[in-house]
């Protein structure tokens, strides 16, 4: 692939989240090159990957069909005086670009049985002989899953906010760490889509392999993620950092799994390969 961060890469580009944010960003620099046409199917606002990656000088299209959240991610660009146009709501088969490097992070678990199946075989076919996939799914039946259930559908999260511990977590950690520590920054989507699919880390990759890729590389992301995690240790770097060093040792048991494969060179439906 090609040897990780570019020089010069700021990890200021993007804070560290309970939810791996910089350490996902820095995976795909991993497994992406300067030559490299980047398009990112289901990028939201486009602010965790297309946004720095566009500033690091890739060239690459987020696609996504929530109106808001492009709009948004627009805006955003915009500010930081970068091309708004590198965001556009249309689909992966609307669009005209011939990519050799796809990322699909935290999308394909929003899809049910047929849509995802479509889906892969479009993103395989687009990509070509050769071409690169990137993705990121949580573990569907890890520890997010389980903060997702305790916080929303057993009202914990709403009986911390009624109670005022969530307030009382976020003041302490104000005064202790500064400000910066409680600020959730932009979102990386306006979108509510529930998850349908429950994946674990041989379930991706049978998956992706089904749909005729060839995994290259699976690990895990993070250990603890969630709402709670988010309360507890957002602004944390120390905590933050052990976090993703430890969500590659424990591979199958991390609360998400990043995902690279590639298309083999036999299969090449649409008879050109990429460089």
């Amino acid at each position: 692939m090609s040897g990780g961060p570019p020089p010069g890469f700021d990890a200021s580009l993007l804070r560290e989240t309970v939810y791996g944010s910089r350490l996902r960003l820095e995976w795909v620099l991993r497994h992406v090159t300067r030559a490299d046409r980047i398009v990112e199917v289901g990028c939201g606002t486009g602010y965790m990957l297309c946004r720095p990656l566009a500033k690091l000088g890739f060239e690459v299209e987020g696609l996504d069909l929530d109106a808001k959240s492009i709009e948004l991610g627009q805006d955003l660009l915009r500010k930081e005086g970068l091309d708004p146009s590198i965001l556009a709501c249309r689909t992966l088969r609307e669009s005209k670009a011939r990519p050799s490097v796809i990322i699909a992070s935290e999308v394909l678990e929003h899809l049910h049985d047929g849509e995802l199946d479509e889906l892969l075989g479009e993103m395989r076919d687009r990509l070509g002989s050769g071409g690169r996939l990137l993705v990121t799914v949580p573990n569907g039946y890890g520890w997010f899953e389980l903060e997702q259930l305790l916080w929303w559908k057993v009202g914990l999260g709403q009986l911390l906010f009624r109670t005022g511990i969530c307030h009382f977590v976020e003041m302490t950690k104000s005064r202790r760490l500064g400000a910066a520590a409680i600020e959730a920054g932009p979102p990386s989507t306006l979108s509510g889509s529930p998850h349908v699919q429950r994946f674990t880390l041989a379930s991706i990759k049978r998956r992706l392999e089904r749909a005729g890729l060839r995994v290259t590389e699976a690990r895990g992301s993070v250990v603890f993620s969630g709402p709670f995690s988010n309360l507890l240790f957002a602004g944390v770097e120390g905590v933050l950092r052990t976090n993703g060093r430890w969500g590659e040792r424990v591979g199958r048991l991390a609360a998400g799994y990043f995902v690279a494969c590639r298309v083999p060179l036999e299969a090449s439906p649409m008879g050109w390969r990429v460089p």
